[in-house]
């Protein structure tokens, strides 16, 4: 029949991973965080959930508004900077 590769174990390789790599562990948002509340109602649960969200992304949630967001984007720009 020849080599046959599994679905799973071709989208594994297509990803550039294998099929026993552990994803990275995700970050909770610290206590203290800002717009921590709002930003856990709208499922935003982790630091990594945040990354590549814009100010306007931001400003979109309820209770995020130009203010909060910019401080958002600081506190993750210090964050990553450790």
């Amino acid at each position: 029949m020849g080599r046959r590769r599994s679905y799973i174990g071709v989208l594994a390789g297509l990803a550039g991973g294998t099929q026993d790599q552990q994803p990275a562990p995700a970050t909770p948002l610290p206590p203290g965080f800002p717009g921590r509340n709002a930003l856990l109602a709208a499922g935003y649960t982790t630091l990594e959930s945040l990354r590549g969200l814009s100010e306007a992304d931001l400003v979109a949630i309820k209770g995020i508004g130009p203010k909060l967001a910019q401080q958002i984007l600081q506190a993750l720009q210090a964050l990553e900077a450790r």
